[in-house]
């Protein structure tokens, strides 16, 4: 026996009495509704597959009960029986969530107990969809949550360490001469950065794998602070400029930048000696300006933030990965400018980046850049558009352009 739920909707009696009556007999359980209201009470009330449903009726058609059906329970199968076929058709021309249509008066008893059979099985295979998909995301869920947490657990330190490293490293900062001294301290840095960065990244993907709507609300409540704008970009381009300079996976952009082999050299030390090894660090925005210009800081608005917030933590990694892909695009001649603007309650962040006629050959993976859209991806008002050049032919004087659009307020 049957034992699916069926809600049959129809506003002459008669006719209610006798579908429902014939569905019963096939085992069903058949609940009755003469309107619009009466239908969408039952079923809000009950779990509810299918529904048949009059088009033409009293109180509401039947239009608007498989459209507020669908919007309550979208899986749920709606067959509705028209007055005529060119009314079903009309119906399919405004592509109107329907398992089927039946014309009135010219269907027979065994094509409505075929179409709710098939009604009952498609629901059927559609729910089983659903919970398969349900699980394999909660499983992916779950791992991912494992990776994470083990990972921020290994990593919870290593910033840190590396930072108290560095510090007692400029002791050695006179020493750079010396190969041994001068790759050693270049390996802390290139630790430092991509611990700093990773560190970040995974605080903001491990809320994204276990609730995207905390990070949702973390990042649209995170409207306060005291931590300037201008001081997390310098941070933006300490970690770009530490992949930049020392990882060595990433040498490729950084020898086409710098010449030749000397030349790199001095920027590396200079870099060390004047931003990181040193008592009084020079910001990296001017370091950058006057020792290696490939970057230009433009106006940027007076935000500010919660420096332990989810708005910083994410803007971090962001725009960490927006600037150091630019970088990749790069034409070598032409800095790449971060700048922003605020209009009113809203704030526009714009990294531009010229490229050259190898963009597409030089550009690399864009795991990063997909990486950053998936976190942003939960948060409807973070909207992030990226221009990249195309993948093949010439690219000439097209420019990679990231800009992310926020309110500063909600």
């Amino acid at each position: 026996m049957n034992r699916e739920r069926i809600l049959v909707v129809e506003d002459k009696e008669t006719i209610l009495r006798k579908r429902a009556e014939l569905l019963r007999a096939e085992g069903y359980e058949v609940f009755e509704a003469s309107n619009l209201n009466q239908a969408l009470a039952t079923f809000r009330e009950h779990q509810i597959p299918v529904v048949v449903t009059d088009l033409k009726m009293d109180g509401g058609d039947g239009l608007e009960v498989a459209k507020q059906v669908n919007a309550l329970r979208p899986l749920t199968m709606v067959i509705i029986i028209t007055g005529a076929e060119r009314e079903g058709n009309f119906l399919r021309s405004l592509q109107i969530n329907t398992f089927a249509y039946l014309e009135k008066g010219h269907h027979t008893v065994e094509e409505l107990r075929g179409a709710v059979a098939a009604a009952i099985e498609s629901y059927r295979q559609s729910e089983e969809d659903r919970k398969r998909r349900e699980i394999e995301l909660q499983t992916k869920k779950s791992m991912l949550a494992f990776l994470t947490h083990t990972m921020r657990g290994t990593f919870a330190g290593a910033p840190a360490a590396l930072e108290a490293a560095l510090e007692h490293s400029k002791d050695l900062a006179d020493q750079l001469a010396n190969p041994s001294a001068y790759r050693a301290i270049s390996k802390l840095a290139s630790l430092h950065t991509a611990f700093r960065l990773i560190d970040s990244m995974l605080d903001a993907y491990k809320i994204l794998v276990q609730d995207p709507e905390r990070l949702r609300k973390g990042w649209e409540c995170d409207t306060a602070g005291g931590y300037p704008l201008t001081s997390l970009v310098e941070e933006v381009l300490r970690s770009v400029l530490g992949r930049l300079l020392f990882s060595e996976s990433q040498m490729r952009p950084f020898d086409r930048l710098a010449g030749g082999l000397e030349e790199r050299k001095e920027i590396k030390r200079s870099y060390l000696q004047q931003v990181l090894l040193t008592s009084e660090p020079q910001p990296p925005s001017e370091w950058v300006r006057e020792s290696f210009p490939i970057i230009e800081i433009g106006d940027l608005p007076p935000l500010q933030l919660d420096r332990d917030g989810i708005r910083y933590a994410l803007l971090y990694s962001v725009l960490s990965e927006l600037l150091f892909n630019a970088v990749k695009y790069t034409n070598a001649t032409t800095p790449i400018r971060l700048e922003g603007s605020a209009n009113g309650n809203a704030l526009q962040l714009t990294c531009i980046n010229p490229t050259d006629s190898n963009a597409s050959k030089t550009r690399g993976s864009r795991k990063g850049l997909n990486f950053v859209q998936s976190i942003l991806d939960p948060i409807p008002s973070l909207h992030l558009n990226l221009n990249l050049p195309g993948s093949g032919g010439a690219c000439e004087g097209v420019e990679f352009r990231a800009t992310l659009n926020f309110p500063t307020t909600n």
